[in-house]
């Protein structure tokens, strides 16, 4: 019994993992054009030649005219500049958070003040390292990739832009069809 329940357990965690895949790739084949907010050690300057070079994406220096936008940090702060770069979306965003204050309202009623439960916020940074490409349009991560530098200097962040691209080739060759 322990055994079955084990492997059922096994396949529940591929499967729910394909389809969130799935969803990423769904995601990342709608992207056609990208924005990099400034990275350290000018990382984002060597990934888009290579972006560019390998015709992955078009890079834009208009973050308007983007659909995803690359970052090499999360959090509160990156919420703070995608709604500088994009104040129409924020405006939006107020009013889906309005609708989500009333749900939450209605849900507090039913459960009581006692039986509300309190999450405390994070306010993630720089994973030295990481990169995220973000949707622009609902901030959701599309793809991301843990890629440490060995050192700050120009060959190497280069080689790095140079690694990192490939990988992204071989996600994005993942979503187109045959």
């Amino acid at each position: 019994m322990v055994l079955m329940t084990h492997r059922f357990s096994a396949a529940f965690l591929i499967l729910s993992g394909l389809a969130c895949s799935t969803a990423a790739h769904a995601q990342l084949s709608q992207v056609h054009a990208v924005y990099l907010l400034p990275m350290g050690g000018g990382l984002d300057q060597y990934l888009a030649t290579r972006l560019v070079e390998m015709h992955l994406f078009q890079v834009v220096t208009d973050p308007k005219r983007a659909d995803a936008v690359f970052v090499d940090r999360i959090g509160e702060g990156l919420e703070d500049k995608l709604a500088e770069l994009y104040p129409e979306e924020k405006k939006l965003d107020k009013e889906a958070e309005k609708e989500k204050e009333k749900e939450k309202d209605k849900k507090d009623e039913w459960l009581g003040s006692e039986g509300s439960i309190r999450v405390g916020s994070t306010n993630l940074q720089r994973g030295k390292g990481t990169i995220f490409l973000i949707d622009r349009r609902n901030h959701t991560v599309i793809w991301s990739l843990y890629s440490p530098g060995k050192s700050g200097t120009s060959t190497d962040v280069n080689r790095n832009a140079e690694s990192i691209a490939k990988k992204l080739a071989i996600a994005v060759k993942g979503t187109e069809k045959p």
